[in-house]
């Protein structure tokens, strides 16, 4: 990488906008000139920057390269990102932030005039890496350009990331052929069971976002039974259309695994939150754990529903969870 690039000033975006609430959480937008006869939408370009996933390597040099693609009729989305040694960085909030970005730049293409049926993402180095994991995790992704991408470790020879990367290099040589000799706690307590979605698109009303609390209630219901687990605090998180977090929690009586009653809890929670703010994200879980064996699990308390429920988990395991189906999980039409 040119130390003319590192440290020249790139052509100014025309818009700087936030996915985020950290300062690492933007991008910079740069779009074709307005003089274009075509007012059809722009095919865009999302560049992820390298820089071996650090903070002390940002944006900036790779605005060269948006710029000049920008002067050939694409729009360019170049995104900053929390790095190593920025709070909430390295992983999953490095690739938390890509992914969101990805997401707000979808939700807002109309905007900006963005084709959303044309649409690469690309990265150069720990860009690359970054841009091939965005693409494994969100299907709507169909080209991908991996500019010198760390994507394969195990090729990489260990004096050549030493001489790149010093003692991190060496342990990730290591690490990507399973050497590792840190030592593992198997007895490590779980400490809470959750589940969460993303939208494709931002919900507002009560009813669609009930139904998708209802299954990710049942994901996490199933978690607590398999693990012999129950929970006695309920947590419901909400990420609303301006990437703003909330997160809601409720003390139960007692510990529980049954979804009926978990779902109570977040259905209620939920309910407060509903009204003029449209939503992205939902989820909901499970905390402050106690074993569930044996007599003086909780749920024995309101010993028909739980029956009822363990009944309905026995027929899906037979026959599969489409099975039994709850009211709830059924469209109204």
């Amino acid at each position: 990488m040119s130390d003319d690039i590192l440290t020249l000033p790139p052509p100014r975006a025309d818009k700087r906008l936030t996915y985020g609430t950290d300062a690492n959480q933007f991008l910079d937008l740069r779009l074709p000139s307005s003089k274009a006869k075509s007012k059809a939408p722009h095919p865009l370009v999302i560049n992820i920057h390298g820089g071996f996933w650090r903070a002390q390597y940002n944006l900036d040099h790779a605005g060269h390269l948006c710029a000049a693609l920008t002067a050939k009729g694409l729009a360019t989305a170049n995104l900053e990102y929390r790095r190593v040694g920025n709070p909430g960085g390295a992983w999953p909030g490095t690739f938390a932030d890509i992914r969101a970005a990805y997401q707000f730049l979808l939700q807002n293409a109309v905007h900006y005039n963005l084709d959303r049926r044309r649409i690469v993402v690309m990265g150069h180095s720990a860009g690359g890496q970054l841009a091939l994991c965005l693409a494994a995790h969100e299907t709507s992704i169909r080209r991908v350009v991996t500019l010198a991408g760390v994507v394969d470790l195990q090729r990489a020879e260990e004096h050549d990331l030493m001489r790149r990367y010093g003692e991190e290099g060496a342990r990730l040589w290591h690490l990507a052929r399973g050497i590792d000799t840190r030592a593992v706690d198997p007895e490590r307590d779980t400490k809470s069971i959750s589940a969460e979605t993303t939208f494709e698109r931002d919900i507002g009303e009560f009813r669609p976002l009930e139904q998708h609390l209802w299954d990710l209630t049942e994901r996490v219901s199933a978690r607590l039974k398999a693990n012999a687990l129950a929970g006695s605090t309920v947590t419901l998180k909400l990420k609303s259309a301006d990437f703003k977090t909330r997160t809601r929690a409720r003390a139960l009586g007692h510990p529980t695994q049954l979804a009926a009653r978990i779902f109570a809890a977040g259905r209620d929670l939920l309910a407060h939150e509903v009204g003029t703010t449209r939503f992205r994200l939902i989820g909901i879980g499970v905390s402050h754990m106690a074993e569930a064996t044996g007599d003086d699990l909780a749920d024995l308390i309101d010993r028909r529903a739980a029956e009822a429920e363990h009944a309905v988990d026995r027929l899906r395991a037979k026959f599969g969870r489409a099975a039994v189906v709850k009211g709830l999980a059924l469209d109204e039409d």
